[in-house]
């Protein structure tokens, strides 16, 4: 045996196997260290396994078309898969360069698999995906062109969603697009109807399994190509100096999620959602049969439901345009900014036109890559079919029989309802987006695929919306701009000033110099916006409306003040220039500026908007009232007390001083009773806890909660909104409640759990234990200072006093101390 300390080594079983003429392919995968001898890049074992014929037998093996004996029915397809996902480049060279030989015979016969048999051939589905999936992230140009050219690839994939690998693969396309170079990945899928053909996987008459993969795989294209503080565009400064391009660092294209959003499939959800029982095809059989057919047909409407709420609430989640519009100006600033350093820096001269028809290219690429996803024809559409909602939550097409349960017979809310009433609560969310409340006619323009229009004179529009300089929508200004005139959202704005051609570039209005200050002197803190975007995109918690960004709410709450003295007192007006109007409540007069009555007239003189339009559907149908009805009807469902708590703590902490906002407020005092509710439920709290072994009832914690958003509002609202409101109150239980259960409630959360922080003697010599109960128990660095103060006095002087003695000494005490 050769010596490996001279240079020698032992020749391995796989290169002793190679040399003989007649090696067969089985033979190299029944050996143990071929795996071993792929990753040590073995050349002989290289040069024999990118042969076209070899790579043949290796794809069939994963594929099942060839069969090994009894020893290799297992083993084969999965040393097959681990070496074709190795580390050996020429084999995703061979196979991406010859792929007509080689993966489209690979391809054809996973596909053309009936699903029932790949759902029964689960590891086939998976070895084809990993493979696959390699393949991609090696060579993603040619894996995509190659999967272009496979015909009706994606009718193809479909037809298996069912098995959880080929999702995965699906997802894996998707996310090409987010490769350098930009490969046109979206538009491909798009053209070739990737999301009608999801939304018809969601049709009530698909099975509920079905159902399930598709939103999820819906919900998975919408957080992909969402925009979030990651995905921001780096500095160009840094991009110029590292000599990377603006155009291969964008994020992965909206254009899914803005198809999703458009008119004609949202009104196909929502259809497919609210489709009735009697429009599922019936079947002639036996009674028992029937009854089974009739059962799984609930079962299929009703998982339909279950799953298009999910996406809608997903699709609005995931597109705050408040949050979208300064992302788009960052993007743009960046990309443009960057164009002219080039510019500048080139060594060949270019004249204006010449550069100012670059920038218009680089808006245009740009604007087609990342759109707004426009929530207008959600909120209309659901806005329509409210009614439709309505019916289902108080006769669901599930069963509601009382179920036997550890506490006795409960009647079950059902997934149908609660998945109506998280819409409810995040539509109401949606509306309060300032795009959704914009005056018609101001702000940046975009066509009817969410595409900004207009070229640089919409990023002037951009920059004042991103920067917060443009008007409030819902005060605008007496002097507004009257070229900002009423029409239609995507029609050209219409001004003397300004002018934008058919193709969406700016003909005219915009100088050189005005461009200069839209990039250079307009610009965002990269740190401070990443940080506000992600307090903003966070999935907990929905992004605030731009109508509460300038109405900080007071911290502090009067919790001991009753109603009466938190009402409005005649003669006191907040404004010098107000006028007395009755109260529709009680008569009474209210104090109202002039000015803000002006502003409210002008807005209700122009056509409604679409978030206005919801929240008086919210009003004619008493979707509150509902809600609060369901909330105290279930009491031990926590779920549905937070979703009945998001949508009324949206609604009491909105600005009231006008608009529907103000009586969506009223309503909830008025004809929902919430206060008479709150002492309602605080008494059959008190009778439950009075009884044997009584506990609370279920819903108290967010009672508190809406109790406390309550008193918070009357502390900040207007004089003349407390003034309404204040007739609604029950008078005195509303003052006793605060005053009482309320407050006690409150202190009891506010106290320290176990009554503070525990001083404990420290047990040396010469310390005396016999400590007051004062002592004994402090809560604050402070109390703890003056107990050891305390305990200096009852035990005399310490040992540190003493060890400062012997410092001062020279330390020859201590010497002596420490030695004896």
């Amino acid at each position: 045996m050769p010596d490996s300390r001279f240079g020698f080594q032992q020749a391995s079983a796989i290169d002793t196997l190679l040399d003989r003429d007649d090696v067969s392919l089985e033979a190299v995968l029944d050996e143990d260290d071929l795996l071993q001898e792929c990753k040590a890049q073995n050349t002989k074992l290289i040069e024999f396994l990118q042969g076209v014929d070899v790579l043949k037998r290796l794809l069939g093996y994963v594929s099942g078309q060839i069969e090994g004996e009894e020893r290799g029915r297992f083993k084969y397809p999965y040393i097959a898969t681990e070496v074709l996902c190795s580390e050996i480049w020429s084999i995703v060279e061979t196979c991406t360069s010859r792929s007509s030989e080689l993966l489209l015979p690979f391809w054809d016969f996973i596909l053309d698999t009936s699903p029932e048999d790949m759902m029964s051939k689960i590891n086939v589905a998976t070895h084809f995906v990993k493979i696959n999936a390699i393949f991609l992230s090696k060579k993603p140009d040619e894996m995509l062109e190659f999967i272009q050219s496979v015909p009706n690839v994606i009718d193809r994939l479909l037809s298996h969603i069912q098995s959880p690998p080929f999702v995965e693969l699906i997802f894996r396309i998707v996310q090409l697009d987010e490769q350098p170079g930009n490969l046109g990945v979206v538009p491909w899928l798009s053209s070739q109807g990737l999301i009608p053909k999801l939304i018809d996987l969601l049709s009530p008459t698909q099975k509920p399994d079905i159902h399930l993969v598709a939103a999820d795989f819906l919900k998975g294209i919408i957080a992909l190509s969402s925009p979030s503080p990651s995905s921001f565009p780096v500095n160009p400064t840094t991009m110029s100096i590292s000599g990377g391009d603006p155009a291969s660092v964008l994020p992965i294209s909206n254009k899914l999620s803005r198809e999703l959003a458009q008119r004609d499939v949202i009104v196909k959800l929502v259809d497919y959602a609210l489709t009735p029982l009697e429009k599922i095809p019936a079947t002639t059989s036996s009674n028992e049969e029937s009854k089974e057919t009739d059962g799984s047909a609930i079962e299929s409407v009703v998982s339909s439901l279950a799953c298009i709420i999910p996406v809608f609430i997903e699709l609005i989640r995931k597109n705050n345009s408040d949050f979208f519009e300064p992302y788009l100006f960052h993007t743009l600033r960046n990309r443009l900014i960057q164009i002219r350093q080039n510019q500048q820096y080139a060594r060949e001269e270019i004249t204006e036109e010449q550069g100012r028809e670059e920038l218009e290219n680089a808006m245009k690429e740009i604007a087609e890559h990342m759109g707004l996803v426009h929530l207008g024809e959600l909120i209309s559409v659901i806005g329509s079919r409210l009614e439709d909602f309505q019916k289902l939550l108080k006769a669901p097409r599930t069963s509601i029989a009382p179920m036997p349960t550890s506490t006795g017979q409960v009647v079950p809310l059902t997934f149908e309802r609660f998945r109506i009433c998280e819409l409810y609560a995040e539509v109401l969310h949606c509306s309060n987006m300032a795009l959704l409340n914009r005056q018609p006619g101001s702000g940046p323009k975009y066509d009817d695929e969410g595409r900004l229009v207009g070229g640089l004179v919409a990023l002037e529009e951009l920059a004042k919306v991103a920067t917060g300089t443009q008007d409030s929508p819902l005060q605008p200004e007496d002097d507004e701009d009257p070229a900002f005139a009423l029409g239609e959202r995507n029609e050209p704005l219409v001004s003397s000033r300004r002018s934008i051609s058919s193709d969406g570039s700016s003909t005219d209005g915009v100088s050189s110099d005005a461009m200069e200050d839209v990039l250079e002197e307009v610009h965002f803190d990269d740190d401070d916006l990443s940080s506000d975007s992600s307090k903003k995109a966070t999935p907990s918690t929905s992004p605030p409306s731009a109508s509460n960004l300038n109405d900080p709410i007071s911290a502090s709450t009067a919790i001991d003040a009753p109603l009466s003295e938190l009402s409005l007192q005649d003669g006191t007006p907040r404004s010098s220039q107000v006028k007395q109007i009755p109260s529709p409540a009680s008569g009474k007069t209210v104090s109202k500026p002039e000015t803000q009555k002006k502003r409210e007239s002008s807005i209700q003189n122009g056509p409604p908007r679409c978030g206005d339009a919801l929240k008086q559907r919210f009003l004619d149908l008493g979707i509150v009232s509902t809600l609060l009805d369901l909330f105290f009807d279930f009491p031990l469902n926590n779920f549905l007390h937070n979703v009945v708590y998001d949508l009324l703590h949206q609604v009491l902490t909105g600005r009231v001083e006008k608009g529907l906002n103000r009586e969506l407020v009223i309503s909830l005092f008025r004809d929902s009773r919430i206060l008479q509710r709150i002492i309602e439920g605080q008494r059959k709290n008190d009778e439950a806890c009075s009884k044997p072994k009584g506990s609370r009832v279920g819903y108290m914690g967010h009672l508190t909660l809406i109790s406390e958003d309550i008193v918070s509002a009357f502390d900040h609202y207007p004089t003349d909104v407390i003034g309404i409101l204040s007739t609604y109150a029950p008078r005195p239980e509303w003052d006793e409640y605060v005053s009482g259960k309320y407050k006690e409630t409150k202190d009891k959360d506010m106290s320290q759990l176990a009554g503070g922080k525990p001083v404990v003697g420290l047990g040396l010599a010469g310390f005396s234990t016999n400590f007051s109960s004062e002592t004994r128990r402090k809560v604050d660095e402070g109390d703890d200072t003056s107990a050891k103060d305390t305990q200096k006095e009852e035990s005399g002087p310490s040992w540190s006093a003493g060890d400062d003695d012997d410092d001062a000494n020279g330390g020859s005490n201590s010497t002596v101390s420490q030695e004896s």
